[in-house]
């Protein structure tokens, strides 16, 4: 499985923290483990937070609840022979509590069942000659079993193909569009948001953004860093200027003076780090008056 793919789990990783939606982010470490053994990062990341959640009996018991009330309805879905339902329940419970391997078992055999009844809908489809529909064939049986199992049932390696070509194409003009949309924005922060959501819809789906695009994202995100740098330095710059302020009215000495001139000399250095010339001449006359 390519980098692309952990690069891309990592992102909804940082998502799900963000989110405070620990069971999906355990989830998601744990479908890095299985695409990369190796990876540290993820395997330590997974045992800290298996860790925490141990330590939070409140938080566990509240899961135990939700787990046993999903069961039930898991049951009562099998009872009245909804499959896709019972599915659906059975990701749920497995979203909330990763570790209930049974779920996960469950969950895959129940998936191939349904993946092996939908199968014959392909060579439906694929004898119709509508992309549209190989298409839309192609993704509702993705949801319920693994790639490599799929590729075991009958016509779905020439359906999956044709989807394949079919969704990178879509992508791709999506991608253009995007771009299109980009060249007339002129907010830093709005590019940025919207380069990052470009990336972000290219590597769910396994499409590499061209090279003539990825030089000008990369430029994007570079001025990007650049403006939070440069805030950051204001911010910092504004806290200087009011320090000697403060020092400056409260001269006594020659001890104290010479604090103000280091502060001064501190000023200084800030504004010379100041990417935006204007910006750094306008603060640089506002302590000119101090120099001697």
């Amino acid at each position: 499985m390519s980098n692309a793919n952990t690069d891309s789990l990592y992102k909804q990783f940082r998502a799900a923290t963000l989110k405070r939606d620990e069971a999906k982010a355990i989830s998601i470490l744990q479908q890095i483990v299985a695409i990369s053994p190796g990876d540290q990062k993820a395997i330590k990341l997974l045992a800290e937070m298996k860790a925490a959640q141990k330590q939070n009996p409140a938080s566990n018991q509240k899961k135990a609840s939700l787990t046993r009330e999903l069961y039930g309805k898991y049951r009562q879905a099998c009872l009245s022979h909804n499959d896709i339902r019972a599915f659906e329940i059975l990701e749920e419970i497995v979203r909330l509590d990763p570790a209930d391997n049974d779920a996960e078992q469950q969950k895959q055999n129940l998936g191939k069942r349904i993946a092996e009844e939908l199968a014959p809908t392909l060579a439906e489809v694929l004898q119709s000659g509508d992309i549209e529909r190989i298409s839309s064939a192609v993704e509702k049986i993705k949801k319920y079993a693994r790639e490599e199992y799929l590729q075991t049932l009958p016509d779905y390696s020439a359906a999956a193909a044709i989807h394949r070509q079919h969704e990178q194409k879509e992508v791709l003009a999506h991608i253009h569009s995007q771009m299109e949309e980009l060249k007339k924005l002129s907010d830093t922060e709005q590019r940025h948001r919207k380069a990052l959501a470009l990336e972000k819809h290219a590597a769910n789906h396994l499409v590499p953004i061209p090279q003539e695009y990825v030089t000008i994202i990369e430029d994007i995100h570079h001025k990007w860093e650049l403006h939070c740098v440069h805030l950051e330095q204001q911010e910092q710059f504004e806290q200087l200027y009011a320090e000697f302020l403060t020092l400056q009215a409260k001269i006594k000495d020659k001890q104290d003076l010479a604090i103000c001139k280091e502060k001064l000399s501190n000023l200084r250095g800030e504004i010379q780090q100041l990417d935006t010339v204007e910006e750094a001449e306008i603060l640089d006359k506002k302590i000119e008056k101090y120099q001697d």
